[in-house]
């Protein structure tokens, strides 16, 4: 199974043909349309995404974001 790094790393590719570079923020690297379904596909991947502020999550690095989902994961 992948862990969340790599399924973010893959999903951005698959959406946005992005390689993601690891020290620059995520969200500046992709358009919006995938940040909005990147939003879309965390709500339904992890049940307690509705608690994460998403506003925040704009200037993380990969390493960042992954850590944020790997603690929805508990």
């Amino acid at each position: 199974m992948m862990d969340n790094a790599q399924w973010i790393a893959a999903f951005f590719q698959e959406e946005s043909a992005v390689s993601l570079l690891a020290d620059k923020p995520v969200f500046a690297q992709v358009d919006s349309f995938a940040v909005v379904g990147f939003l879309i596909a965390c709500d339904e991947r992890f049940t307690d995404f509705s608690a994460v502020d998403t506003d925040q999550l704009a200037q993380l690095t990969l390493a960042e974001l992954a850590a944020v989902l790997d603690s929805l994961q508990g």
